[in-house]
């Protein structure tokens, strides 16, 4: 299969699946429980897109991505970010629960970070793969998340 569709067949099915997963949230939760979910969703992405540093795309790009030091390297700059994103959602939990009206939501807040903290153990060789055109395993990783997080849903 050529990279290109199966990098489509990637994207569009974890978009698919990400949209059957939030239909199938606004089902079960309902209009206000729903709500919570998303600002949860909201806090969660605005904390990784201003501490993504892109080290997976360093990696692709650079000329010494492919030696293990660098993938080393690499790793350890994702576990410290994912540290540093979950010791910041749980220190500010409460803040920010205030913030969106919903006080007693502190507890979901401060268990927010342990997404960051878990995405920052992924390992970054499906990343490094793609300096040689090799998409599938890519493909998996991206594919299995949205999946499992479907499926966690229903």
């Amino acid at each position: 299969m050529p990279p290109y569709i199966l990098l489509l067949l990637m994207h569009g099915g974890c978009e698919l699946l990400a949209l059957i997963r939030n239909i199938a949230l606004a089902r079960i939760l309902g209009a206000s429980e729903f709500g919570v979910t998303a600002m949860l969703a909201i806090t969660l992405r605005l904390l990784e897109m201003g501490s993504d540093l892109a080290t997976d795309r360093l990696m692709i790009q650079n000329a010494l991505g492919n030696r293990p030091s660098f993938q080393a390297t690499a790793q350890g700059i994702e576990v410290l970010r994912g540290v540093l994103a979950a010791a910041i959602l749980c220190g500010l939990a409460v803040p920010v629960s205030n913030w969106f009206g919903q006080p007693v939501a502190w507890l979901s807040f401060a268990l927010l970070g342990l997404v960051p903290l878990i995405k920052g153990w992924v390992h970054l060789d499906f990343k490094r793969m793609q300096r040689i055109r090799k998409y599938s395993s890519a493909a998996t990783v991206e594919l299995s998340a949205a999946s499992a997080s479907l499926l966690a849903c229903i």
